[in-house]
C-alpha cells in the first residue's frame, strides 16, 4: 500500500516533524504533545505566548516558523526530489527565528529563564532599557505654606456624602 500525507502527518505526527517539535519543546520547556494534532499543538503554544517576555514572544513566533519550514521541506521534496536533513531544517528554523527576534520589542529586564532560552537557541539578546531611578523625598513646606497631597487616586471616583 502507498503512503498518504495529510496536514497532521507533514506538520506534526510524522517522524521528521515530531523530531523537530521535540527539539523546540526541549529548548523552550514546553510539553511535547505526542499524538495530538498540529492544530492542538499550535493552539497550546499560542495560549502560552506573551509579549512581555522573550520566551513568550518566541512561543508566539516559533510555531509559525516551524510550520513554514516543514511545509517548505515537503514542497521541496515533491518538486525537486531532495530531502533536507533534520539538522538542516533545525539550523534554518534557528536562523529565521534569530532574524525575527531582532525585531522583538525592547525589554525592561530579562529574566534568567529568558536568558537560558536565548542562549540555548543562540539568539541575540534584545535591547534592554535601563531604568532610571529617581529619589523622591518629602520636603517640609516653607513657613506659612501647607502641602496638599494630590495623586489622582480619586479621579472619576468622587463620592458625595
Amino acid at each position: 500500500m502507498g503512503a498518504y500525507e495529510d496536514q497532521d502527518h507533514v506538520l506534526d505526527l510524522g517522524e521528521f516533524a515530531s523530531q523537530i517539535w521535540s527539539r523546540a519543546c526541549l529548548h523552550l520547556g514546553m510539553p511535547n504533545l505526542l499524538g495530538r494534532t498540529w492544530r492542538e499543538r499550535v493552539e497550546c503554544w499560542l495560549r502560552r505566548a506573551k509579549r512581555s517576555s522573550c520566551r513568550g514572544q518566541i512561543l508566539g513566533i516559533l510555531p509559525i516558523v516551524i510550520t513554514w519550514r516543514l511545509w517548505w521541506r515537503r514542497c521541496k521534496a515533491s518538486m525537486e526530489g531532495s530531502l533536507d536533513s533534520i539538522e538542516t531544517v533545525w539550523i534554518s528554523i534557528k536562523y529565521w527565528l534569530s532574524w525575527v527576534s531582532l525585531k522583538f520589542k525592547d525589554q525592561n529586564n530579562i529574566s534568567k529563564r529568558d536568558e537560558k532560552v536565548l542562549q540555548s537557541l543562540h539568539l541575540p539578546f534584545p535591547n534592554v532599557r535601563m531604568r532610571c531611578d529617581k529619589i523622591v523625598r518629602w520636603e517640609k513646606p516653607k513657613i506659612g505654606w501647607c502641602k496638599l497631597n494630590v495623586d489622582g487616586c480619586s479621579l472619576g471616583n468622587v463620592h458625595q456624602e
